[in-house]
């Protein structure tokens, strides 16, 4: 009504202030975003302008890109896309660090993380609840969509096929070595890749879209 804007720190490390990736409004009209100096969930309270830091055990990875609040089944339960943040898992075989993200899930009520790791995938980034309270969340360098049943916390994949020289590229032998070995994330793609990311669920229909950064493309899964 006024134009008037208003800004709130959060205060970080050295005395310098948190930045943020992904915010959400929950169904109490409470703002959640991540604080990326710590990988933390925050809420953010409008009626008393006060922060409030949910932390999480150091072994898991963080939440450090977009968030999402289920506003429909599980109402307010808070779900974020991870980055790893000194959680390793070592190969039993080797004894090497793995790379693993995957999805978090807060829930405000016991202050209590849940960890989902991704089947197969690399990174994170996107994340969303579909109307039946299931959450989806993408792996854009590794083409993939996982899924998490709300009510078994089971999880499951959906892969992308690479694309190919229908899209008037020329793909080479070097291309499709590089899209199988290669750590490539969205920013370092081969021409192959798809890299589903922000995604985004319609909560009046059984499905939820899909944006192929890579692909110049949009999808829709069916989420039954």
């Amino acid at each position: 009504q006024t134009g008037k804007v208003t800004s709130y720190k959060f205060p970080s490390k050295n005395g310098g202030v948190a930045s943020t990736h992904g915010l959400a409004t929950d169904p109490e009209g409470r703002i959640w975003t991540n604080n990326q100096s710590s990988n933390n969930l925050l809420m953010f309270d409008p009626k008393t302008e006060r922060f409030r830091e949910f932390l999480r055990l150091d072994t898991m990875p963080g939440a450090r890109n977009t968030v999402v609040v289920d506003q429909k089944v599980h109402k307010g339960i808070i779900w974020s896309g991870t980055v790893q943040d000194g959680a390793v898992k070592l190969d039993p075989k080797t004894g090497k660090s793995v790379f693993q993200n995957g999805a978090l899930r807060l829930d405000p009520k016991t202050a209590e993380y849940s960890f989902y790791p991704l089947i197969t995938g690399k990174d994170t980034y996107g994340v969303t609840v579909d109307r039946e309270g299931h959450a989806w969340f993408s792996s854009p360098g590794s083409d993939r969509v996982d899924v998490v049943d709300a009510e078994t916390g089971k999880t499951a994949e959906i892969a992308f096929e690479p694309t190919g020289p229908e899209t008037g590229m020329q793909v080479t032998d070097a291309d499709k070595e590089n899209y199988v070995k290669l750590f490539s994330l969205q920013n370092s793609a081969t021409p192959l890749h798809n890299c589903p990311r922000r995604i985004g669920a319609d909560l009046n229909a059984d499905v939820v879209w899909v944006g192929l950064y890579c692909a110049d493309k949009i999808a829709t899964i069916d989420i039954h």
